[in-house]
């Protein structure tokens, strides 16, 4: 028996940290550092730009140049975080966080521990939490993006590219450069009996 909670819906929240200051709990006793940019409301499935553009800490990107006033968004580390809670039913389950647009790599943590890693963002990531989760309990789910990867945009050399990741939103003749982050596409928990 299968059984899924869907988490695509309006309990995410997003802030965004300078490169590896999310590491660093893991390395020093404390907590973590105060966000280069404070918690905002996430919509699921979305992106960091248009969370930001609805929080107002971006201006619209269609508008004049102010697409040179967004690129700063992908030399951050973006955590989406919210509460889960597994039901007691799911008992003796294997617990799978399955998320089906993760664009484009980091890690995966349950109340504050990294649990997983994942690449790639035209791939479908599964993740045994079951060791992470408890049936009846809620914990903390976190998902951390790295920082966009360097690609050559559309003036680039294919020959060059070793990610597989959308080459336009690093520019290209026809649009602006503006790198999708964030989770895109569907996500969910699945209890497998």
């Amino acid at each position: 028996m299968e059984t899924i909670i869907d988490l695509c819906d309006g309990a995410w929240l997003l802030d965004g940290f300078l490169p590896n200051e999310p590491l660093i709990p893991v390395y020093q006793k404390g907590p973590l550092p105060l966000p280069a940019v404070p918690e905002i409301l996430a919509r699921v499935p979305g992106s960091v730009h248009d969370d930001l553009l609805a929080a107002g800490l971006i201006p619209d990107w269609n508008d004049a140049l102010n697409s040179n006033l967004g690129e700063w968004v992908n030399n951050r580390q973006w955590r989406y975080r919210r509460s889960v809670h597994v039901p007691d039913d799911w008992q003796g389950q294997a617990i799978v966080l399955c998320a089906d647009g993760l664009d484009h790599s980091g890690g995966v943590y349950v109340d504050g521990q990294q649990v997983a890693t994942f690449e790639g963002s035209l791939r479908r990531h599964e993740f045994i939490l079951t060791p992470h989760l408890e049936a009846g309990r809620t914990s903390e789910l976190s998902i951390v993006f790295d920082p966009s990867p360097r690609i050559a945009g559309g003036c680039g050399l294919t020959s060059t590219i070793d990610r597989i990741k959308p080459r336009f939103g690093y520019g290209w003749d026809w649009c602006m450069p503006l790198v999708n982050v964030g989770i895109w596409d569907s996500i969910a928990l699945q209890g497998r009996g």
